[in-house]
């Protein structure tokens, strides 16, 4: 329909991808993350408790939610050409 436009499908981050990008997130500086309450280690790597996939209005990904067992999240966003970290939190947690 648009042959000039870029296929949609090129900037789709996938579960894998966002998992990724979370990992890479809480560990790029010197293997350390500072919020505004606490300063996390290496050694105190978050445990992925519950994930899931909040669709856009065209039925691809528009963000991705990473809850941590110990409390804490990371929402990433679903299109490539976002920056990668929505937000962060080191504590609670996000619902569907």
């Amino acid at each position: 329909m648009f042959p000039d436009r870029p296929d949609v499908r090129e900037y789709v981050v996938s579960t894998d991808e966002a998992e990724n990008a979370a990992f890479y997130f809480l560990y790029m500086t010197d293997n350390q993350v500072q919020t505004r309450n606490a300063v996390r280690d290496v050694k105190d790597a978050p445990f992925i408790k519950k994930k899931f996939t909040i669709e856009g209005y065209n039925g691809k990904p528009a963000m991705h939610v990473i809850n941590y067992e110990k409390g804490g999240f990371t929402v990433i966003s679903g299109d490539k050409r976002i920056e990668p970290v929505i937000a962060y939190s080191d504590t609670g947690g996000l619902e569907r």
